[in-house]
C-alpha cells in the first residue's frame, strides 16, 4: 500500500520521508500517515488552472477550425479566405503554445491523482479534439471531488483514531 506523510497538508521532502519510516509517524509531531488515493493531497489552485487550460484550449481550438473553415472553404484570394489564412496561423500558433502549458499541467493533475495511463493518455489528447477538452475537465473535476471526498472521509476517521489515543 502506498504510505504518504504529510505536514499541515504538505507532501515533506525524501529525506523527512526517510526519517518519518525510520522513527514512525507518531514520533514525528505534525505528521500523520495516510495510505492509498486518498493519501495524497492535490491543490484546488492546480485543478481550477487546469480547468482555465483546459477551456482556453478546447476554445481555441474550435476557433481555430472556424478559421480553417474560411481557409479553405472560400475562393483563394477572396477577402474572406484572406482573413481565414491569417487568423488560421495567428490561432493556431496561440493554441499550440497553450496546448503544452496544458499537457504540463494536466499531466501534473493526473499523476497527483493517480489515474491509470490510458484515462490519462485520453486526457492529454482531449486538447487536440474540438469539444474534447470540456469532456476530459468534466471527469478530471469528478475523479478531484471523488478523491477529496474519500479522502475527507479518511481523515475523519484517521483523526478521531488520534484522539481516542
Amino acid at each position: 500500500m502506498w504510505r504518504t506523510v504529510y505536514r499541515n497538508g504538505h507532501v515533506l521532502p525524501a529525506t523527512v520521508l526517510a526519517a518519518v519510516a525510520q522513527r514512525g509517524a507518531q514520533d514525528c509531531p505534525g505528521v500523520r500517515a495516510r495510505g492509498g488515493i486518498e493519501g495524497f493531497v492535490v491543490k484546488s489552485g492546480l485543478l481550477t488552472f487546469y480547468r482555465v487550460m483546459a477551456y482556453v484550449t478546447a476554445v481555441l481550438l474550435i476557433v481555430l477550425c472556424l478559421a480553417m473553415v474560411l481557409k479553405y472553404l472560400w475562393p483563394a484570394g477572396s477577402a474572406t479566405q484572406v482573413f481565414g489564412d491569417t487568423w488560421t496561423t495567428y490561432i493556431g500558433i496561440g493554441h499550440g503554445y497553450l496546448y503544452i502549458v496544458y499537457l504540463f499541467v494536466a499531466l501534473l493533475l493526473t499523476r497527483q491523482l493517480r489515474v491509470p495511463p490510458v484515462p490519462m493518455l485520453l486526457v492529454l489528447l482531449a486538447g487536440t479534439v474540438p469539444l474534447g477538452a470540456f469532456f476530459a475537465e468534466r471527469k478530471v473535476t469528478h475523479w478531484y471531488e471523488q478523491s477529496r471526498a474519500e479522502m475527507s472521509l479518511d481523515g475523519g476517521a484517521a483523526d478521531s483514531r488520534s484522539a481516542s489515543s
